[in-house]
């Protein structure tokens, strides 16, 4: 018996939350007994899974009972204030993020959770933020990019490619050496601020793109603009993911082709503020 609310998925998975004042019922499943809180006048919702679900004789719960269990019984002393239904596709806790969070703050089943569109729009935001300041510290540098990136998109895809594959070579071979292996793990982490600044990048480039074409040229726009398409795209199911990747590919190459070019001959004419 656990003292405070608790939730048992379907694969045998525990999370328990805080600890309650009053614990005098008891939902049995198939390899625990798992206490919930009882006689309480702001009793939330009460979620489980599990292969059995039973819901005992001093149960008394203030709202709504959902269950996700092969076989469910309820006795006939048991009170629901609310209704009792079956849910299938029960997700409890935090197993399906950015469904909720079991214990902490978050509570547990039927407390409060974070939508779904917390993350994508939290993406979006840091994005912006690291994009605003590129263009802060090297609006030059933005310029070669999005050139790069809009005129020679093909080319540009190669290079990030070929940069994606390759980086990861090298560092797993760093790792074959004692000597190489903190180099390994620095450079690991170096590539991955550079994946991220490449995805901005790539944004950037989207947004250029998609500006030019009504003839209009701003850094901050096209800023504004590719982040908010790349993460909207990141919503869009299989092909989303897909769009994602090529967006950093091209970001990527256009990166590892500005740093590799001239800064006179490569320097591409201003797109303005």
């Amino acid at each position: 018996m656990i003292a405070g609310k608790a939730l048992l998925k379907r694969d045998g998975s525990l999370k328990a939350g805080p600890t309650v004042a009053s614990i005098v019922s008891t939902i049995d499943l198939a390899c625990d007994l798992v206490a919930i809180p009882s006689h309480h006048t702001d009793v939330r919702d009460e979620r489980a899974a599990g292969d059995a679900v039973r819901l005992g004789p001093t149960a008394d719960v203030g709202g709504n009972v959902e269950y996700d269990a092969e076989t469910f019984d309820r006795d006939a002393d048991a009170t629901v204030g609310g209704s009792v239904t079956e849910n299938d596709d029960l997700e409890v806790g935090g197993a399906g993020l950015p469904g909720g969070f079991a214990g902490g703050p978050w509570g547990g089943g039927g407390g409060p959770s974070i939508p779904g569109w917390v993350f994508p729009v939290w993406g979006v935001v840091l994005n912006a933020v690291l994009g605003a300041v590129v263009l802060l510290v090297a609006p030059g540098f933005a310029d070669r990019v999005t050139a790069l990136g809009t005129t020679e998109p093909a080319k540009t895809g190669g290079w990030g490619l070929l940069t994606v594959v390759g980086i990861p070579i090298a560092l797993v071979v760093l790792l074959i050496s004692i000597v190489g292996i903190p180099l390994a793990l620095a450079g690991a982490v170096l590539f991955g601020l550079v994946l991220w600044l490449a995805t901005v990048l790539g944004a950037l480039v989207v947004g250029t793109g998609l500006l030019s074409l009504a003839d209009r040229r701003s850094r901050w726009g096209a800023l504004a603009l590719g982040v908010v398409v790349v993460g909207v795209l990141g919503l869009v199911p299989f092909v989303g993911g897909l769009g994602q990747f090529v967006v950093l590919v091209i970001g990527l190459g256009a990166f590892a082709r500005a740093l590799g070019e001239s800064g006179t001959d490569g320097r591409s004419p201003s797109t303005g503020g």
